[in-house]
């Protein structure tokens, strides 16, 4: 940095580069004018910064502000990939025109126990699809032996599929949760619109031949050597 200013709160820095990489090792740093490093409010924002990645100038942005430490709400890192779609109608030549996706995230730190991520994701031979997962931790697990209580709900949404004209989605949900040291509930709720929803919409997961749901409630007295359990299962074939 050029110069430093330093506050009780805050600490201004003039035509410098930081980065969160190990001394010696900056991969990726923000070349800015200024940054300013704000203590109460735990951010980082940097004035026409530009992003470099192993010295290679990679975007710009006139105002970018970051979380400086810990988790932080925010837009992650957007996606872009391209792919052929089988069902897309060919040219004359028997030619299927190249596709695109772009996915654009958001993360919301809701709570230290909570989050969620929402994405745009744009097909351009299918449409917008609308994705969302909610994470919360329900309390500390109770037994040693048992999964982390926490549950997780998982959806993504194609109002209209351009191809079929059909509604497209996603629903994972599942659970897992101490109810006390001895019992504990276990449950997944896996479901797509329809078989071919991995090959043509999420395009993963592709060697998946079923989706598993269950309930599960499982009870174990290790001092009076008694366990039983009740499970409920069910599949659908996918792929």
């Amino acid at each position: 940095t050029e110069s430093i200013s330093k506050t009780s709160t805050s600490v201004l820095l003039k035509n410098s580069t930081y980065s969160l990489c190990p001394l010696n090792k900056n991969d990726w740093l923000i070349d800015a004018d200024q940054i300013e490093l704000n203590l109460v409010k735990n951010r980082g924002v940097a004035d026409n910064a530009i992003f470099k990645f192993y010295g290679v100038p990679i975007f710009y942005l006139p105002k970018y502000s970051w979380v400086l430490s810990g988790r932080g709400s925010g837009f992650l890192t957007p996606d872009y990939s391209s792919y052929t779609d089988e069902a897309t109608v060919a040219d004359a030549s028997g030619k299927k025109e190249g596709s695109y996706s772009v996915r654009i995230p958001y993360y919301f730190n809701l709570a230290p126990d909570r989050d969620l991520l929402i994405a745009l994701n744009y097909m351009s031979s299918r449409r917008f699809i609308y994705e969302g997962k909610y994470r919360q931790l329900i309390a500390p697990k109770l037994s040693p032996d048992h999964e982390d209580s926490i549950w997780t709900i998982e959806g993504k949404y194609l109002p209209e599929d351009k191809v079929s004209s059909l509604k497209r989605w996603l629903v994972n949900f599942s659970n897992e949760m101490d109810i006390d040291d001895k019992a504990h509930l276990s449950a997944q709720y896996y479901r797509v619109s329809d078989p071919e929803y991995f090959k043509e919409i999420d395009r993963t997961n592709t060697s998946a031949e079923t989706l598993k749901s269950f309930l599960k409630l499982t009870y174990e007295d290790e001092e009076n050597n008694f366990s039983t359990g009740i499970l409920t299962e069910d599949e659908q074939v996918v792929n």
